[in-house]
C-alpha cells in the first residue's frame, strides 16, 4: 500500500474526558486527532498516556489476510516466544470465530515457538475499513494507576490520571525540557513526571504539604527533593511550568495573589500549563502569556479549566 504510515495507535477515553484526550494527543503526536484510531509516523510509548491503549508498528497491510500470511512466509519472519493477538476496538464487528482463524493463520506463518502466556514478542492484527493491519504490538502498562494510592493525599489534589496528562502537555514527550511545578502540593505531578523520566522539580510554600509530598516521593522510590519555597522568590529559567491555582472553597487566594503567581511564572518559564476552577483568561493575557489551547475536565461537581500558554 502507498503512503502507509509506520504506526497505528488505538486511543480510548470516557466521554467526559474527550477534550482532555484530544488535547493530549495534539501535543504528544504534534498533529490533530479526531477519532480513536491514529495513523502516524510519530513513535511514542503508549504507556506515556492514560488514553493510548495500543501501538501497532505496521509491517504489512492488505485487504486479504492470505496475502499477509504469504508476505510473512516470504520474509521468513522469525520470533521466539511469540503470540499473535487480535486488537479489538469500539467499532469492532468481526465475529469471534473469524478472529480466531485469523490469528491462527498468522501464527502458523511465523517461524518460531508460539507462547500464549507471557510471550517475549507480541504481534497484533486489526481490521479497519476492510483493511487488515499486521505488525509488532505494544500495550499500555497503565502503571500510572498504581500511583493513585498515596500515603498522603488531599481531596482537592489533581487526580493521578490528570497529572499524567498535565506533565505530557508540559513536556510534549521531550525528556530534555526543564519543567517546574512551584505549587506542587502533595507531589502528584512530580511523581508522574519522574516516572516518565522527565527533568521536573517541585516546591510548595506550605512546609506541612512539602513534608507529605516527600513522603509520597519516597513511597514510590524517588528522592524526597521537594523544597519549601515561595513561588515569587524562585529564580532560573524553565522550558515549562505547571500551576494548579488553589482558591475558592479550598483557600482564600484572591485575584491579586493569583495574578502574582502567574506573573512569577511568566518571569521564569517559556510555557505555562495552568489549571483552575474558574476562567482566568484575563489574568493570563494581562501577564503577556498567549493562550494556545484550552480544555476542561469535570471532577465531581467542579469543573477544571486547563490552559496551555506560551
Amino acid at each position: 500500500m502507498t503512503n502507509l504510515k509506520k504506526y497505528l495507535y488505538i486511543i480510548n477515553y470516557p466521554k467526559p474526558e474527550k477534550e482532555l484526550c484530544l488535547i493530549e494527543m495534539k501535543y504528544l503526536f504534534k498533529e490533530k486527532f479526531f477519532n480513536k484510531i491514529l495513523f502516524t509516523d510519530e513513535k511514542i510509548n503508549p504507556s506515556i498516556s492514560p488514553f493510548v491503549r495500543f501501538r501497532l508498528e505496521i509491517l504489512f497491510a492488505d485487504e486479504n489476510i492470505e496475502k499477509i500470511c504469504k508476505n510473512l512466509k516470504d520474509k521468513g519472519e522469525t520470533s521466539e516466544d511469540y503470540k499473535v493477538e487480535y486488537v479489538k476496538f469500539e467499532e469492532e464487528t468481526i465475529p469471534h470465530e473469524e478472529r480466531l482463524n485469523t490469528i491462527k493463520a498468522l501464527g502458523l506463518s511465523i517461524l518460531g515457538v508460539c507462547k500464549m502466556s507471557k510471550p517475549k514478542n507480541l504481534f497484533g492484527i486489526i481490521k479497519i475499513n476492510n483493511i487488515y493491519y499486521f505488525g509488532k504490538l505494544l500495550k499500555n502498562d497503565f502503571m500510572w494507576d498504581n500511583h493513585v494510592k498515596k500515603p498522603c493525599s488531599y481531596s482537592n489534589s489533581l487526580s493521578t490520571k490528570l497529572a499524567r496528562v498535565i506533565v505530557n502537555l508540559a513536556s510534549e514527550g521531550n525528556k530534555t525540557k526543564k519543567i517546574i511545578d512551584p505549587c506542587c502540593g502533595i507531589g502528584t505531578t512530580i511523581i508522574e513526571g519522574k516516572y516518565l523520566g522527565l527533568n521536573i522539580i517541585g516546591s510548595d510554600i506550605n512546609p506541612k504539604v512539602v513534608q507529605g509530598a516527600n513522603i509520597n516521593l519516597e513511597h514510590f522510590g524517588f528522592q524526597p527533593e521537594i523544597e519549601t519555597k515561595d513561588l515569587n522568590s524562585i529564580e532560573g529559567e524553565y522550558d515549562a511550568s505547571i500551576l494548579d491555582i488553589p482558591y475558592g472553597i479550598f483557600s482564600h487566594t484572591n485575584e491579586d495573589e493569583q495574578n502574582n503567581l502567574i506573573k512569577s511564572l511568566r518571569r521564569i518559564s517559556k510555557k505555562m500549563i495552568l489549571i483552575s476552577f474558574e476562567d482566568l483568561s484575563s489574568l493570563i493575557i494581562k501577564n503577556n502569556f498567549k493562550i494556545k489551547d484550552i480544555c476542561s475536565v469535570t471532577k465531581g461537581k467542579f469543573k477544571r479549566y486547563i490552559y496551555i500558554c506560551e
